[in-house]
């Protein structure tokens, strides 16, 4: 089952018709892209990546899925540092109550 964190009320909530995607340079990861929350729900518009382990998503939704993922790889290539890998899983371990 693939979930996103929800900021505001501090829960995951699943997320339908999600689906694993890969994203090159971060191969121990588990990513999936899926349609947006919004207010009134899931958007039936754009696509949008999350991690996971913390069901954080990364950066903004986009238009296709194929540049969701580009969009994705690009913006992680900036962060693609064990520092920052430490980082991301310390908060899944937080979020999880782990």
């Amino acid at each position: 089952m693939f979930e996103i964190y929800d900021q505001t009320f501090k829960r995951f909530i699943p997320v339908p018709n999600a689906q694993e995607v890969k994203i090159e340079g971060w191969e121990d990861f588990r990513f999936f892209i899926h349609r947006p929350l919004t207010v009134e729900g899931f958007s039936d518009k754009n696509w949008r990546i999350s991690e996971m382990s913390t069901g954080c998503g990364i950066g903004e939704s986009q238009k296709t899925k194929p540049t969701a993922i580009e969009y994705v790889t690009q913006k992680l290539s900036k962060f693609n540092t064990p520092e920052y890998r430490q980082i991301i899983m310390a908060k899944a371990k937080e979020l999880r109550g782990e």
